[in-house]
């Protein structure tokens, strides 16, 4: 069966690719289509990740029309989300038929399916959120597993550092991962920024000392603020877009923070009336 997985799993972009969209969808994936083709800037909160993956498949693909190869890019975050969860059943459950049934059952549900065959952020933000749960899961087994091994060594005496059975660098490099994950998806989308403090708590309850080890937590915070540097695709383009329709006078701070925080779509929250039931059903 392990030999088969690989095949198995490889049905579901062969699944998205034989129903993905040919051509522009009316609304929003023609505006990414036309802004990753541009390069300029969408709507807010900008979407520089998905501009400029988007720019790469439309100019390395070497066939179809752009919003076909755009199109690509939702098949690309589907797989890797779908891939990602069948990674995660795995390694909790032991179970090749589990993991495959998991990502099967997201891979084909209607919505994710629907959203995996054209171009738009909404699949991305699957991804990387199945991508933070992924890398901690790997993780946090090897962290586990490590933990209680050191206690049957040394029951009587548990160290502030621990006795490592795994390589530190392989072990912390899942957390680097995950930390880079993290700072990517923000810039994709500020509201994956929702995850952090979940992430974080996973963290220190399966592992306290790491509190004390500012090493680490450096090294964490150093890779977060690495995948921040997709946000300097505004600034360091703003100054060709002067005078275009994407001018959001992103050379200043105010008009990078206006659209990164959406801070200009606050408004449409009370466009559906001050009545309760209206507010909290938004």
């Amino acid at each position: 069966m392990r030999k088969l997985t690989p095949f198995v799993l490889a049905l579901i972009p062969a699944l998205y690719l034989a129903t993905l969209a040919q051509s522009t969808i009316f609304g929003d994936p023609t505006e990414y289509t036309y802004v990753a083709h541009a390069l300029g800037v969408a709507h807010p909160p900008g979407y520089a990740f998905i501009t400029l993956i988007g720019k790469l498949y439309q100019t390395l693909i070497p066939f179809g029309t752009p919003a076909w190869r755009m199109h690509l890019v939702g098949v690309t975050a589907g797989t890797i989300a779908a891939l990602s969860i069948y990674g995660i059943v795995r390694h909790l459950t032991h179970s090749q038929i589990a993991a495959l049934f998991g990502a099967f059952l997201i891979a084909t549900s209607a919505n994710y399916w629907q959203h995996s065959i054209h171009a738009n952020p909404h699949i991305i933000t699957v991804a990387f959120i199945a991508l933070y749960l992924y890398t901690l899961t790997r993780w946090g087994q090897i962290e586990t597993r490590d933990r209680d091994r050191d206690r049957e060594l040394s029951p009587p005496r548990p160290r502030l550092g621990g006795k490592t059975t795994t390589n530190p660098t392989q072990k912390n490099g899942w957390l680097y991962t995950c930390c880079l994950a993290v700072g990517i998806g923000v810039t994709h989308h500020p509201l994956t920024v929702f995850a952090v403090p979940a992430c974080a708590l996973f963290i220190i309850v399966t592992r306290p000392r790491i509190l004390l080890q500012w090493k680490t937590i450096v090294l964490c915070i150093l890779c977060g603020l690495s995948g921040l540097l997709v946000w300097l695709y505004f600034p360091l383009r703003a100054p060709a877009l002067i005078g275009t329709q994407f001018d959001r006078q992103m050379d200043t701070l105010n008009g990078f923070l206006d659209v990164v925080l959406a801070r200009n779509l606050t408004g449409n929250l009370w466009a559906f009336g001050w009545s309760v039931t209206a507010q909290w059903q938004r």
